[in-house]
């Protein structure tokens, strides 16, 4: 539409102007929908008021707008009249030009004010004096509605000691067993200082449902009944989708331990309790709409107001925690790129989280782990390097990453020292347990990325990345230097998780699923990172048959882990003992085929030629026993040639990561660890 100018006319009432007086003009609406209609009045606006105040465009009725240009009209001529009047005051004198330019000025406002009730009245839109009483209304009766539902919510549920199933020192019996079982420090800090208690139901049935998973004084037929009654508590919140605070507690708990409840939950129907994918992604939806993501707005309020003391500090601080779980376990699961996240926040919003929770004492544990899961994220956000001259940048970023890590273990280090506070002490060592953890992801994965260069990886490339000078300056060299400090990682969390002639292992039988997830992966690329270390050097890591030991060592101490209410331990050390057996026989393959005089080609192009090893490559088994008996008459065999070799079992570093292992029960006896 193209845009009408000024029309510069009278208003049609023949009415004069005044001497001197400033001259009206009628101008047209520039913003109107309809060209036929034209609704043109005294204004000093170049646009009616509909379109100017309510910013929406303009519709007049024919009714309204005649009645609109007869009060234009009207005021036109009492202008008129104003002004007579307005001459003869300022002949006598007195104070009238005054009275008169405030009159002309009401008169002015009284066209407004009537032109847009008339919009308003011609629209169905709400009236001028009702504008300001109904948003009142409106936020009056949203906040009802939000208690109204949080009340719903709590009416959806009830416990199992509102309809009997268990008596009231029962459920006592089972907090504390949950309490002791599941109340690890690192993944449910909702539970550090709100203990749950009758008033949560649905988080108090999912507590009593995982406490009896385990030995109680319990009847057989209370259990039936809980794991009932948990069953329809589950086919509430997944259908009508309470929005409560106690409802988010639950689905994270049961998330948290999803395959604990899963196995045989019920008589009739194994399958009850959803994937804890499903479950963590209705909570998370269910605390955003609770707003529970902008907790550290509200922590950070309080703070500048000095309400540091108040309840509704403690009460912000809670819902912090909440949103930390979450947001925590969300980086969790995702490591590896296995599964998307499901929170996308901006940088700044985790970098407020973490400072909001860095203001509590009790609770800048949870600050560090936050910051060390982001700092894992970073490294898949890298692009590897695809020729040369791209290593130095992407090493530089690797050990960017590393040290800030480093940073963050050495101040848990120096608080786990604190004998005065046991509990404060113990979040301190777990944490540096998960930190060594995120170090060993991050090596892993820039030792993957340098293994798949196209070029050959003896080459001199650059200066600047620390240990340059200790390993030639090779990209072999630092691939080696990496893996020896990867391997030293694992070794000390399979150390620190079972250790020798000990007792310490006590944080382990409250640890959920993942935390089983963490100790094999490292575990695991004990054997990784040897299977990688011979693609850059023929004699491979020094401390390999150690390393082995450590395999077995972290299997036999899985397998005797007693956890009553959780097979992953189990399943991650009949895993862990069959790779390292068959890594075993692919290296001792791999020593005899070495002294036999095979074709030997150095490689080229950053790639050793790949022999596969069967019946046929590896010749007859007397080839192999007269080659054996060869090499043991040599004096002196000082390290492997390149031989056209290369082992059959591969392991996948990501499938070590992938939650899906933990998440269902039916995937855990499937060899994730291994492919051939």
């Amino acid at each position: 539409m193209s845009r009408q100018g000024l029309e510069d006319t009278n208003h049609g009432t023949g009415a004069q102007e005044a001497p001197g007086s400033k001259r009206r003009k009628v101008r047209s609406c520039l913003t109107c929908r309809k060209q036929t209609t034209r609704c043109e009045f005294t204004t000093s606006v170049d646009a009616c008021h509909r379109c100017t105040v309510l910013k929406i465009t303009c519709a007049f009725e024919p009714d309204a707008h005649a009645n609109l240009l007869a009060t234009n009209n009207n005021n036109a001529q009492a202008g008129s009249t104003g002004a007579s009047q307005e001459s003869a005051s300022t002949a006598e004198g007195t104070p009238g030009t005054t009275n008169s330019a405030a009159g002309k000025d009401n008169d002015r406002l009284l066209v407004i004010e009537e032109a847009l009730r008339q919009v308003l009245g011609a629209t169905g839109l709400p009236s001028l004096e009702s504008i300001s009483e109904t948003l009142a209304t409106a936020r009056h009766e949203r906040s009802q509605s939000e208690t109204l539902s949080a009340q719903k919510g709590t009416q959806l549920f009830k416990t199992p000691v509102d309809l009997g199933y268990i008596t009231l020192a029962q459920s006592t019996e089972l907090t504390s067993i949950f309490e002791m079982r599941y109340n690890h420090c690192v993944y449910t800090p909702i539970l550090k200082s709100h203990r749950m208690t009758l008033g949560c139901p649905f988080t108090f049935t999912v507590m009593c449902a995982l406490a009896l998973r385990l030995k109680t004084t319990v009847p057989s037929k209370a259990k039936h009944q809980v794991a009932a009654l948990l069953e329809s508590h589950i086919k509430t919140a997944m259908g009508a989708r309470p929005y409560t605070t106690d409802a988010v507690h639950a689905l994270l708990l049961m998330s948290l331990w999803s395959s604990v409840l899963t196995p045989n939950m019920s008589e009739n129907d194994g399958s009850a309790i959803p994937d804890g994918w499903l479950l963590l992604s209705t909570a998370i939806h269910m605390a955003q709409s609770l707003r529970l993501d902008r907790a550290s707005d509200e922590v950070y309020t309080l703070i500048r107001q000095k309400r540091e003391t108040t309840p509704e500090y403690e009460v912000a601080l809670e819902k912090a925690r909440v949103w930390y779980t979450l947001v925590a376990y969300d980086l969790a699961m995702s490591v590896g790129g296995i599964r998307p996240r499901l929170i996308h926040t901006q940088e700044s919003q985790s970098r407020a989280l973490i400072d909001s929770l860095a203001c509590s004492s009790q609770d800048q544990c949870l600050a560090f782990h936050l910051d060390a899961l982001l700092l894992v994220h970073k490294i898949y956000l890298l692009s590897p390097p695809s020729v040369a001259t791209q290593v130095p940048e992407f090493t530089s970023a690797i050990n960017g990453i590393l040290q800030s890590l480093g940073g963050l273990s050495n101040i848990a280090e120096e608080s786990a020292m604190n004998e005065s506070n046991p509990a404060l002490s113990m979040e301190y060592r777990m944490f540096c347990f998960y930190e060594k953890y995120c170090e060993c992801i991050c090596l892993s994965k820039a030792c993957e990325a340098l293994a798949a260069l196209p070029f050959d990886p003896q080459v001199s490339w650059g200066h600047n990345v620390p240990g340059y000078e200790i390993n030639g300056g090779t990209i072999a060299g630092l691939v080696i230097h990496w893996l020896e400090r990867l391997c030293l990682l694992s070794e000390s969390i399979v150390n620190e998780s079972f250790p020798f002639n000990s007792n310490r292992t006590a944080y382990l039988s409250t640890a959920p699923d993942h935390m089983f997830t963490v100790l094999a992966f490292c575990t695991g690329m004990l054997i990784k990172s040897q299977m990688i270390a011979f693609q850059f050097r023929p004699e491979g890591l020094s401390r390999a048959s150690e390393y082995d030991d450590l395999v077995a060592r972290a299997s036999y101490s899985l397998e005797d882990l007693v956890l009553p209410d959780s097979q992953l331990p189990r399943r991650y050390a009949q895993s862990l003992a069959t790779m390292l057996q068959r890594w075993k026989m692919q290296k001792n393959e791999r020593e005899l085929a070495a002294s036999l005089s095979l074709p030997r080609q150095a490689p080229t192009s950053g790639d050793v030629a790949m022999y596969e090893t069967d019946s046929s490559n590896a010749g007859h088994l007397l080839t192999l026993a007269v080659a054996s008996m060869q090499r043991e008459r040599d004096d002196v065999v000082d390290a492997y040639p390149y031989v056209a070799y290369a082992p059959s079992l591969t392991v996948d570093a990501s499938s070590l990561l992938d939650p899906s292992t933990w998440l269902n029960d039916h995937s855990l006896g499937q060899d994730v660890f291994l492919s051939t």
